[in-house]
């Protein structure tokens, strides 16, 4: 039986539909289309393999919907869920991304800082950062930063990749508390 076939045949059993589920998956000899060979086999075969044949149809229906709706209606897999960690005397606003990857003592986390006053050299108003950590050592690798616009528009990337070097994240630092944070995120 094929991958596709046992799984239709699980999803019909799942359902409940007990007819004879091994009957109604049509085998074909030839490499004719779904569509042409269950024209055949409704032609050919009784009404309750036919009743099966259109349970199925629709169960092929309802997830082709189902998983288009979910590829549509899904947030991008850059939807970042900022939450407030902490602000500064500038009234600047700490975020950590709640989205934390990783597990136990190692951590890829995403903080973003949105400045009080665009900084009047470049424009940007606020910024993003990839960061990884050693949550047992506090001790972090700056991956990416990403500088945005007040539009929102990206001025400038900085890309370090692996290569950029190990610092220990200071104490009773802002930094130190969304590190914090994201050591404890699960």
């Amino acid at each position: 039986m094929a991958p596709v076939e046992r799984a239709l045949f699980t999803a019909m059993l799942s359902l409940g539909i007990e007819i004879a589920a091994l009957e109604a998956i049509p085998h074909y000899k030839d490499d004719r289309s779904w569509f042409v060979g269950d024209a055949i086999a409704r032609q050919s075969q009784p009404s309750r393999v036919k009743k099966i044949m259109n349970y199925r149809d629709k169960l092929v229906a309802l997830t082709s919907v189902l998983v288009l709706g979910g590829i549509l209606m899904a947030p991008p897999a850059s939807a970042h869920q900022w939450v407030r960690v902490t602000s500064d005397n500038y009234d600047n606003v700490y975020r950590l991304d709640k989205q934390v990857g990783g597990r136990g003592r190692f951590r890829r986390y995403w903080m973003s800082v949105v400045l009080n006053e665009p900084y009047s050299s470049d424009g940007s108003k606020w910024n993003k950062v990839l960061s990884s950590i050693d949550c047992q050592l506090m001790q972090r690798r700056i991956r990416t930063v990403v500088w945005y616009d007040i539009n929102n528009k990206i001025i400038k990337t900085e890309n370090n990749g692996g290569d950029c070097d190990l610092e220990t994240v200071p104490p009773n630092s802002i930094e130190r508390r969304i590190a914090n944070s994201a050591c404890s995120l699960k």
